[in-house]
């Protein structure tokens, strides 16, 4: 095989997950895997052939190997458009390779950007310059390359090569917004980060999201619905629940449960708070939390009738009897005792949610959707 015809693919992931099994399906398809760094060096070790990009570009390593990768025979590779003689005459005649398989992933720095004990200096050291690049020359040209930056797209797309010999025009579409997507979030993360506190709202925000879960349906049963974490946010308010017994949680149930939190934990005393489809139903205190439930389903029986609860206490035996009584949706509690979740998981179609950390936090954005917009503060 002539250098015109081999193909080429570059590997270059801070999630190792399935890379090695990705490179050796490539070598058998017949690619020349290229790799630098950590990811070069978890395929030798798996005694993979491979091409080391300092090997391709002929030059030297500098700031630690982190600029090998910007070359522009690699970034000209992935980039030339396959269909322009003119391109592809200055590709080869500045000794470069086509690039048409891109797997790349980059370091998670939400992760990162969290972390108290990191000073600034090692936060910004994380943060991906080459891998970005690749990843949005790869996506860019999609018309020619496989562009993938999550390991569960890995074995899809080998399939489709082995059984095809090409990823469809379509799929390859699909992957490249994937990762420009996967791109933005990367970036919004870095920008709120460096943005800090604001003194005054820019005039352009970017909000990454990343979803924590898919929602049992959306508002209404035909519709789907998720849960998103804003990018490199810590898990809090009605995103730090956890859902302990029971199917997952709708749309419907996200909204009502934190109307009924804060509502409840406004209360010192033992206080339980009732809602549906976004109304307060009933609203008790009392100085027995049993007591308290029983006053705020009384409040209005029928506007309580598969609500969802909250209370502000441990959820103990004599308020699991009520409730077991009663037919409420779902419940939220700072935490339940074994003697309740025993007597509550013996109810259908009931869902058990942990709730402990506040609702407002003075450290993150606060969002709300109106029609045609979104307010922030």
């Amino acid at each position: 095989m002539s250098e015109k015809t081999e193909k080429y693919a570059l590997l270059n992931v801070a999630d190792k997950t399935g890379i090695v099994e990705l490179g050796y399906c490539l070598h058998a398809l017949g690619y020349k895997v290229v790799a630098c760094g950590a990811t070069a060096a978890a395929l030798r070790q798996a005694e993979l052939e491979i091409i080391e990009s300092r090997e391709m570009i002929k030059a030297v390593d500098m700031l630690d190997g982190r600029l090998g990768m910007l070359h522009p025979k690699v970034i000209a590779g992935i980039s030339a458009d396959r269909d322009n003689p003119g391109q592809m005459h200055e590709l080869e005649r500045r000794a470069g390779v086509p690039i048409d398989f891109v797997a790349v992933n980059l370091y998670p720095v939400s992760e990162v950007v969290s972390d108290p004990k990191l000073s600034q200096a090692e936060i910004l050291d994380y943060i991906d310059l080459a891998g970005s690049a690749l990843l949005r020359a790869a996506a860019r040209n999609f018309r020619h390359v496989i562009c993938l930056c999550d390991p569960d797209d890995y074995q899809a797309a080998i399939d489709s090569l082995r059984q095809y010999g090409r990823v469809s025009p379509e799929r390859r579409q699909t992957l490249a917004a994937k990762a420009f997507h996967y791109s933005a979030y990367y970036d919004s993360t870095v920008a709120q980060y460096l943005g800090g506190k604001w003194d005054k709202l820019p005039d352009e925000l970017v909000i990454g999201l990343k979803k924590t879960s898919d929602l049992h349906y959306g508002e209404n049963p035909q519709q789907q619905g998720a849960l998103y974490t804003l990018s490199g946010a810590r898990p809090w308010g009605i995103n730090a629940a956890k859902l302990v017994y029971g199917k997952s949680l709708s749309y419907n149930h996200y909204l009502d449960l934190e109307v009924a939190w804060e509502l409840a934990t406004e209360i010192d005393d033992p206080a339980c708070a009732i809602v549906r489809h976004g109304v307060p139903a009933g609203v008790a205190a009392s100085k027995q939390l049993a007591e308290a439930a029983r006053l705020a389903y009384r409040c209005d029986p029928r506007g309580c009738f598969r609500g969802t609860a909250a209370v502000n206490r441990e959820l103990e035996e004599d308020a699991a009897v009520f409730f077991a009584e009663e037919y409420v949706n779902c419940i939220a509690a700072p935490q339940f005792s074994d003697k309740a979740l025993s007597i509550l998981k013996a109810k259908k179609d009931i869902r058990l949610v942990t709730l402990s950390s506040v609702l407002i936090s003075a450290h993150e954005m606060d969002l709300r959707s109106v029609a045609g917009g979104v307010l922030v503060q």
